[in-house]
């Protein structure tokens, strides 16, 4: 009886280790790679945008946007999302409840860029952030 319950125990610990190394791995790795490069779009949220992201062939390295939206709401979310995007390496981020012209603007936007950098867009839609 011992024995087992020593096995259990120890398979309990390894699916605990396994669980937080998961937990804290960082960056999800999306498997998406990109012909390097800096790609152009146009958006309209309030207004026409256009939208510059520049990848490598592994990762977003910039994005850029030129517009004319409110500066007290769609400003920041111009510049909010733009910083998100980087950071999760994907486009699943939630519309701005009063912005979501410019939300939608920002993540088709992208998304334009992207495709034309070779991604799967689909797939970086599901890399939530």
């Amino acid at each position: 009886m011992k024995n087992i319950f020593r096995k259990v125990s120890a398979v309990a610990i390894v699916c605990a280790l396994a669980v937080s190394m998961v937990a804290c791995g960082g960056k999800e790795e999306t498997g998406t790679s990109y012909k390097a490069g800096t790609y152009t779009a146009k958006a309209t949220g309030m207004a026409e945008m256009t939208v510059t992201v520049t990848v490598s062939e592994k990762e977003i390295t910039d994005i850029k946007i030129e517009h004319t939206e409110t500066p007290e709401i769609g400003g920041p979310v111009v510049e909010d999302f733009t910083k998100k995007i980087k950071e999760i390496q994907g486009l699943g981020i939630d519309t701005v409840s009063g912005a979501t012209l410019t939300s939608n603007a920002v993540i088709n936007g992208v998304a334009d860029c992207l495709k034309q950098a070779g991604a799967d867009v689909d797939a970086l839609k599901t890399i939530k952030g």
